[in-house]
């Protein structure tokens, strides 16, 4: 399969990293500190208003976010935890760890679907410990995902476990990606994200996620 490009790719391992992206915009820190991650280092966030912020537009049609997160707590927990959001008002494409199905577990939100805008779903029964290194992709498609009538698919571990036909909008408000906490800063990721990479395009194939940097040159740490 062809490797696809991303418009933005972030190892995220050390200030330098941040603020100097190997694809798109670079990234500015606001707390929280780099630990160990799935390939070299990552960004933890453990605290209230720690995150990294790129200053960057999500394409509404067609796209897709892919990190390695490494969480400071196991499937038992029932705290809600922001990886990915949108700092600012307006519709989000976000990836969580919530309780939207009667028991917590690895989700996502994207625009719309209710009474609030967008729409939501999450992973029950799946199991990991605290220290697992965990793939997560989201990826939407307006038109339907590889023809299909998947306008949403969310992925872990290269396995596919949600996949929703509501409407995606093609427009966005979102101006911005934000790691690591929610929108209001109140619910930090409380785990390590590395290797965060956005496509503007769907991208369904996680067969590249144990070759670090694949297909772009990294920088160095520091």
């Amino acid at each position: 399969m062809i490797s696809i490009t991303p418009a933005l790719f972030n190892c995220i391992g050390s200030d330098n990293q941040t603020q100097n992206s190997i694809i798109g915009v670079n990234g500015s820190r606001m707390g929280g500190s780099y630990s160990p991650g799935k390939y070299g280092g990552g960004f933890l966030s453990d605290a209230i208003n720690e995150h990294i912020e790129f200053t960057y537009t999500p394409n509404s049609s067609t796209g897709t976010y892919s990190l390695w997160f490494k969480p400071n707590f196991s499937s038992a927990d029932t705290t809600t935890r922001y990886i990915v959001d949108r700092s600012g008002l307006g519709v989000r494409f976000a990836i969580i760890w919530v309780n939207w199905r009667g028991s917590f577990g690895w989700g996502y939100v994207v625009p719309p679907g209710n009474v609030l805008g967008e729409s939501y779903d999450n992973i029950t029964g799946d199991s990991h410990s605290a220290g697992d290194d965990i793939y997560i992709k989201l990826t939407w498609n307006t038109a339907g995902i590889a023809g299909s009538s998947d306008t949403v698919r969310f992925y872990i571990n290269g396995v596919l476990k949600l996949t929703s036909t509501a409407a995606v909008p093609t427009t966005t408000a979102q101006t911005n990606i934000q790691l690591g906490s929610d929108t209001t800063a109140l619910n930090p990721s409380n785990g390590v994200i590395d290797e965060f990479k956005v496509y503007e395009v769907e991208n369904t194939n996680s067969s590249d996620r144990f070759i670090c940097g694949i297909g772009v040159k990294r920088r160095r740490s520091t």
